[in-house]
């Protein structure tokens, strides 16, 4: 192997290799492929932190081992194994991680997805068939989208589909007024019993027409909020570009009645700014406007919707109130419109 170092891709699958040895030397491996083979741990891999992509589907890969000295990896392939807990996802996998699959694992627990929040850049997982999402041959009595969405909050593709508007408008309700983050690890059948309630997996039709309805009528008014605050700060921008402009040309000619006095024998002690000065050169090309104050203060942008972060309230409801909180809870407007 010493005379590969330079090796940037290695497909090492079905080769019924039981442990992962002998590439110390591949200092520059981008990709590798250990899939179809036997192993049970994830190790040895130290010297291979150049490694972007990981390939250990199909294997007998138990709990989630250290992997995060691997600081480039942004692709771990883990479907196919014998999985049962994430417990381990923060301490162990690599925060870079963009796309993770887990499906085809032995998580009986969907409340374990709540360790994968340690994975801000992450955007592409799979999770299904897996006991806590229902497998082939069995469905799952709820929709487990959302809660997954509202836990890993960057994800734009779940299960090979892409994430959609009312599926993160969901995800938010359950993470700002649901009680989707009130369960802990060990507690899937009452949050199986919750989610049949607010996201069951076959609605009835009276049902789904109406949350449909409401949700996307919800999604027309955040449009509409975005729309006018996205022109507000396009007028904002707009105001300070010419404050801005106004000021450079009022300091250049400041600059240019200064060094009219100092050539002139006025007041020798006003330090004058003459006209080749650097100051005075910049200010005659023009300075950049200021950005955004919003922006300036490292605030989000304005034209893409913020995830809350506020803490979940501790409403009571009943079960049969659940369902109608998802659809009415940000409905206030409705009453302004009709009074309008």
């Amino acid at each position: 192997m010493a005379k590969l170092k330079n090796l940037r891709i290695l497909n090492l699958q079905n080769n019924s290799i039981v442990s992962i040895e002998g590439l110390n030397e591949l200092v520059n491996l981008r990709l590798l492929n250990l899939s179809g083979n036997c192993i049970e741990i994830a190790e040895n891999l130290k010297h291979n932190t150049q490694l972007e992509v990981l390939d250990l589907s199909e294997n007998n890969i138990a709990e989630l081992d250290n992997l995060s000295y691997l600081l480039n990896l942004k692709t771990l392939f883990l479907h196919g194994n014998a999985i049962r807990s994430l417990k381990q996802a923060p301490s162990s996998l690599p925060k870079e991680i963009e796309a993770l699959t887990l499906a085809d694992n032995e998580i009986h627990d969907l409340n374990e997805i709540s360790f994968l929040s340690s994975l801000p850049k992450l955007e592409q997982l799979s999770i299904m068939n897996n006991p806590c999402t229902g497998m082939i041959d069995k469905l799952s009595p709820f929709d487990y989208r959302p809660f997954v969405i509202s836990w890993c909050m960057n994800l734009r593709s779940l299960d090979g589909a892409d994430i959609t508007e009312k599926e993160s408008l969901k995800a938010e309700w359950l993470y700002s007024q649901g009680k989707g983050r009130h369960f802990r690890p060990g507690q899937h059948m009452e949050l199986s019993d919750y989610l049949k309630r607010v996201c069951p997996n076959r609605p009835t039709e009276q049902t789904q027409s109406f949350d449909d309805a409401k949700l996307l009528k919800i999604l027309s008014h955040q449009r509409q909020h975005q729309k006018v605050v996205t022109t507000s700060m396009t007028t904002s921008s707009t105001t300070l570009t010419e404050i801005s402009s106004q000021q450079d040309d009022d300091a250049i000619i400041l600059g240019m009645e200064f060094a009219d006095v100092h050539r002139s024998g006025g007041n020798p002690s006003v330090a004058p700014y003459p006209p080749e000065s650097p100051a005075i050169m910049k200010m005659s090309t023009g300075s950049s406007p200021p950005s955004s104050p919003i922006l300036a203060w490292g605030g989000s942008n304005p034209n893409t919707p913020s995830k809350r972060e506020s803490a979940v309230p501790e409403d009571e409801h009943t079960p049969e109130a659940e369902q109608e909180l998802l659809s009415d809870s940000l409905l206030d407007s409705d009453d302004s419109d009709s009074s309008g």
